[in-house]
């Protein structure tokens, strides 16, 4: 050890920023003075919060860690990501309020000192810590960490409706004691995750879009992860209409949306208002609510034809719901051939039945929940790739429907066997022999054909389906 501290503290430093082990760092804090003023910044470069009980002090690492950023400016400036993740289903119930600062003069003056956001006062923090919203006191109490923490970049929160004006009030231009502008807490946020904590649940309260919009046009904002949100609630007005983004709004270069549902009129605006979006991920829920189709959304990304390098999708979720199951099978995206950067593309076979003329910058291209024989379709593709039209694919990625066991790889309903499994895998990577491309499929699959067998034998009340046998 030593020898360790007699290297110089640039050396020093960029070792450590390859630890990334939180009781790793602590101990080279306890070690010396040295080792210590280069180790505890990099404590707080990334926060994780997991409150994950309904206990009184459920709040307090999060009031903790705002009175050091309010105590130690240095630290509060290294702080570069906050994840707080809500690991439990309920409302927080019985925050003493003094954790915060509410009541303690001295902490409440030093923060407010340090920069005051006329609009968050010490009495609407404690009215939103006697609210049932438990988003709400979760933000309510992080307002303290967020106004004093200049250099936060990347922001992960359980947001629901009434929780999201706290973040819109803080996403305002704020002012100081002597009414002149300072910067927002949130205007350098690059990365923003949203996860509503509705679930997914189909009520009044699931956030949409329009309720995101304000935190949308945040100036740094470069990638925008949502869950659990819903584009269109019958009987509200929901919709996020084009004159509220026109083209050119937004500077994304991600969108991302996990357990969602959102109309063709939102997404069709959301991906038309960005300048040059490079990633699109969405998957969707099972709603009952208006959802755009494939073909949608191939129409929306015309407008980024030049600038989209990733793709997927997946509404497998939404299919037994829809109400045109039918017509939604009938749809295919199209050709992608106009997509000139595009590198990876993932997809549902349900919709891919037809391979879509796919781009020659193509490098990773999968296929999800697959119901039905890919045999045909992977040979077509291999026959693409030796005629040069794909020279740059490298890797094919194939997962299965769980309601559909052995059905992608042809396997028998009774009598399904390891030995014929392999048989089946092997067949489909002999396709791509003599190539560059890989074909892989999904981590631990035969595991779950097993598990895929056994249900669908346990539950299907025509004996067509047997349990899947080990030979091997």
């Amino acid at each position: 050890m030593s020898n360790l501290q007699n290297l110089p503290a640039e050396i020093l430093c960029a070792i450590f920023a390859y630890t990334w082990a939180v009781d790793a760092l602590r101990s080279l804090c306890l070690v010396s003075r040295k080792l210590f003023g280069i180790a505890q910044p990099l404590l707080y470069q990334a926060v994780f919060l997991d409150l994950t009980d309904l206990t009184v002090s459920s709040l307090r690492p999060l009031s903790l860690l705002a009175r050091t950023a309010i105590s130690c400016r240095f630290l509060a400036a290294r702080i570069r990501r906050i994840v707080i993740h809500l690991a439990f289903d309920g409302d927080l119930i019985d925050h003493p309020r003094s954790l915060i600062g509410v009541r303690s003069a001295g902490l409440q003056s030093r923060a407010y000192q340090s920069r005051t956001v006329t609009p968050i006062t010490s009495s609407r923090i404690s009215q939103d810590l006697d609210k049932d919203d438990r988003c709400s006191k979760i933000i309510a109490s992080a307002s303290l960490l967020f106004v004093n923490t200049s250099n936060l970049e990347n922001l992960t929160i359980p947001t629901s409706f009434c929780s999201l004006k706290w973040l819109t009030t803080l996403r305002s231009m704020p002012v100081d004691v002597n009414n002149k502008p300072s910067p927002s807490p949130l205007e350098g946020l690059r990365l923003l995750h949203l996860v509503d904590t509705n679930g997914g649940r189909m009520n009044g309260t699931k956030l949409s879009l329009t309720d995101i919009m304000p935190l949308l046009s945040l100036p740094q904002l470069d990638k925008i992860h949502v869950d659990n949100c819903c584009g269109h609630i019958p009987g509200i007005s929901s919709y996020l209409l084009p004159e509220r983004a026109p083209p050119g709004t937004f500077n994304f270069s991600e969108i991302s949306f996990r357990n969602s549902c959102v109309d063709a009129i939102s997404i069709h605006t959301l991906i038309a208002a960005c300048k040059s979006l490079q990633y699109f991920d969405y998957f969707a829920c099972a709603s009952p609510f208006n959802q755009f189709n494939p073909r949608e959304l191939r129409s929306a990304l015309n407008y980024q034809q030049s600038s989209l390098k990733r793709l997927n999708v997946s509404f497998y979720n939404n299919l037994e719901v829809s109400a045109n199951v039918q017509i939604w099978r009938d749809m295919s995206y199209g050709s992608f051939l106009g997509f000139s950067n595009l590198e990876a593309l993932d997809v549902d076979q349900v919709f891919s039945d037809v391979l879509p003329d796919l781009p020659p910058s193509l490098k990773t291209f999968g296929l999800r929940n697959c119901y039905a024989p890919v045999y045909h379709t992977i040979s077509y593709l291999a026959q693409k790739v030796d005629l040069g039209a794909i020279p740059l694919l490298k890797e094919v990625y194939l997962s299965t429907d769980v309601l559909a066991p052995g059905k992608m790889l042809e396997l028998p309903s009774r009598g399904a066997t390891d030995v014929l499994f392999y048989e089946a895998c092997n067949c489909l990577e002999n396709l791509f022999a003599g190539t560059d491309v890989s074909l892989s499929f999904e981590s631990d699959l035969l595991a779950h054909m097993v598990h895929d067998y056994s249900f669908a034998f346990e539950f299907d009340r025509s004996g067509q389906f047997w349990p899947l046998i080990y030979l091997k």
